[in-house]
């Protein structure tokens, strides 16, 4: 946290009542609230919130359909959360989702999609749209697979998706 009170990507601070529930991170620590989950998300957003790995579908096989292909998906149940927000059943189901809506999801974490993140952006995208943006360079890096050139055309386009694009990193797809 930077001397005039925001963290280093020039967020404000969370402050968070303390609550007895805890919770645990996709970084795998345990915070005692999800809001102090929300706070260290936000505290440090290239570290827990932008990260995204993506997803092997080669390994998958491609069965024909009624009007095109899928994907043969095994029955292995380990939750995921899509950079879409979305929770998928498993790996292969993000395969076979990218595959029939010709999408390009990700993987943002193990486990069942949390609140935080959409959280950070209402927040963080609090006052758009905008009419106008500046032509300053700070790439953000969409689920879409978009490099938006800084926040006010990211939030733009945030907000022009209903909420639905996500966040993978700042910098350069």
């Amino acid at each position: 946290v930077e001397s005039n009170g925001t963290t280093k990507a020039g967020i404000g601070k969370v402050l968070c009542k303390r609550r007895s529930q805890e919770v645990c991170g996709t970084d795998g620590e345990t915070y005692g609230s999800e809001c102090m989950l929300c706070r260290r998300m936000r505290e440090y957003v290239t570290d827990i919130i932008t990260e995204q790995r993506g997803v092997n579908c080669e390994r998958y096989l491609r069965v024909p359909r009624p009007g095109g292909v899928t994907l043969a998906c095994p029955s292995i149940f380990l939750q995921i959360c899509g950079t879409d927000g979305r929770t998928y059943t498993s790996e292969c189901k993000i395969c076979q989702h990218n595959l029939e809506a010709d999408d390009n999801v990700g993987r943002m974490h193990y486990g069942a999609c949390k609140r935080c993140h959409l959280l950070f952006l209402q927040e963080y995208c609090h006052g758009y749209p905008k009419g106008a943006c500046t032509k300053e360079l700070n790439p953000h890096c969409g689920s879409d697979g978009i490099t938006y050139d800084n926040k006010c055309i990211f939030c733009n386009a945030y907000i022009a998706s209903g909420s639905v694009l996500r966040l993978r990193h700042l910098g350069k797809c």
